[in-house]
């Protein structure tokens, strides 16, 4: 009997010996663990702390994004402290480093990503503030200039709601100034004249539909408002309001049945028409439209209308022509030739015959020179001329062939529409080449140009036949008459 027991008292201890060892190893392991747990954590908040000076303009003395591998890094040590955290089991240990996480890490985190979207929004507004700019000293009273000012404002609302998640005042005014305030500042020295704008397009949907009171209603607001504009825009929108009272240049109409409109853009009702030869006088002039006087009153595009001394002549016009590629920058090279040395021997043809016709031509490059695609947009745009005219040769696989001519639609699009399809034309009869047609793209020469502005693609220096064609002499000149010849119609 005694036995038996003293062997029960045996397994009893062995029992109790075995479960206190599988204690000590599990808090053993839960040691380890919260271990872990604590130097993943303090590394993330050590990544954290330099995060929180990268987006504090007083430490960096400047508005930029902040360093984003340190940033990604803080995310990274962030995620790894949660994980390890998670794989504790509830403790005291576990709660307070959750909370470390939640006040030391993902705080400064949440503050960046609130830091990065104020400033990318900052950029686009400073971005639409000038595209506005650009259409407005172009013409205040377009349609385009219009919808880029309610762009820019609605730009501006939105970073406005994103400065509340900036921290810190210092931060916020940084950012507020640098971006939304010289918006603002934009805004406000020209809201009154899109306000005109805005009131002169009601007026003339008013008075189409004969609504007397609102006509005058409107009219009176105008007035009002003409008196606050700078000398500039209160002779364009004055013109607008009594296009009678304008003294304009004479014109003849050059297609037939052109619709006469009420407003300038075709959503506006037509109220008549003009015939080829019919005589007006141009009395203002809104965006491509025009207001005209004679037969009938009202607004006609431009395009269709030839100015007396005109008929289609090049003399006086201001023509930019550009060749394309040079020097550093060959552009396609197949069969013997370079596309560079091509369009420049075109483009000086295309110049003797232009200069010959009397109009006044400006190049980008005249020789073997290189020229960022910024600096010739740059030369068209500051040239005071017509239409540009951006000359190339075309590289793709041997079997392709033909002529084609590009144009965008950013800045004068129906007149750059008109420019192409001339000239894609007159290439297409002269040379005889494929017709791959008149093309919208968005290159940079012709997107940020703000005149009439296209892209010729004379033929593929890549196929065999066409290269062939293109290095002799006779190519080069019926190409530079064919875009002479687009030219001139154009501006007929």
């Amino acid at each position: 009997m005694f036995a038996v027991r003293s062997n029960n008292m045996r397994w009893i201890f062995a029992l109790i010996v075995a479960v206190l060892f599988t204690l000590s190893f599990q808090v053993k392991t839960f040691a380890m663990s919260s271990q872990e747990a604590k130097k993943h954590v303090q590394l993330a908040e050590s990544h954290a702390t330099a995060l929180k000076w990268q987006i504090s303009v007083e430490y960096t003395k400047t508005v930029k994004y902040p360093d984003m591998k340190v940033y990604n890094a803080t995310k990274a040590a962030k995620d790894k402290a949660q994980q390890a955290v998670n794989s504790l089991p509830a403790s005291s240990v576990k709660n307070e480093l959750q909370t470390r996480i939640k006040n030391n890490v993902q705080l400064h985190l949440s503050r960046a990503q609130g830091y990065i979207d104020a400033i990318t929004s900052g950029k686009k507004i400073t971005q639409k503030k000038s595209s506005f700019e650009s259409y407005y000293s172009q013409n205040p009273a377009s349609d385009s200039t219009e919808l880029a000012y309610h762009s820019m404002s609605s730009e501006i609302r939105k970073q406005a709601v994103l400065l509340y998640r900036v921290y810190g005042q210092t931060t916020r005014t940084a950012i507020l100034n640098t971006y939304k305030a010289p918006a603002e500042s934009v805004k406000r020295k020209t809201a009154n004249a899109v306000t005109v704008k805005m009131k002169l397009d009601d007026l003339a949907v008013a008075k189409s539909k004969g609504q007397t009171n609102t006509v005058q209603s409107l009219t009176s607001e105008v007035n009002k408002l003409l008196v606050l504009l700078p000398a500039k825009e209160k002779t364009i929108f004055s013109n607008l309001l009594n296009p009678a009272q304008s003294s304009g240049r004479q014109a003849t109409v050059n297609t037939d049945n052109l619709n006469v409109r009420t407003g300038p853009s075709t959503a506006y009702s037509v109220i008549g028409k003009l015939h080829t030869g019919d005589t007006v006088t141009v009395t203002s002039q809104s965006g491509d439209w025009v207001y005209v006087t004679g037969a009938i009153a009202g607004y006609v595009h431009s395009a269709y209308l030839t100015y007396d001394g005109g008929s289609g002549t090049l003399k006086g016009q201001t023509i930019v022509i550009d060749a394309g590629h040079g020097a550093k920058d060959p552009g396609a090279v197949a069969n013997g030739l370079k596309e560079k040395d091509v369009v420049l021997d075109v483009a000086l043809r295309v110049q003797k015959k232009l200069t010959d016709a009397g109009a006044k031509v400006i190049m980008t490059r005249s020789s073997d020179v290189f020229l960022e695609l910024e600096e010739r947009a740059a030369i068209a745009n500051n040239s005071g001329g017509s239409a540009f005219v951006s000359i190339h040769a075309n590289a793709a696989a041997s079997t392709a062939y033909g002529t084609e001519t590009f144009y965008d639609s950013q800045y004068q699009k129906e007149k750059s529409l008109e420019l192409a399809t001339n000239i894609q034309s007159n290439m297409i009869k002269t040379l005889g080449t494929r017709d791959r047609g008149v093309k919208e793209a968005g290159f940079y020469v012709i997107k940020y140009t703000r005149i009439p502005s296209v892209l010729v693609e004379l033929g593929f220096i890549t196929n065999a036949d066409e290269a062939k064609r293109m290095a002799t002499t006779s190519f080069r000149d019926q190409a530079a008459s064919a875009i002479v010849e687009g030219l001139k119609q154009y501006y007929q």
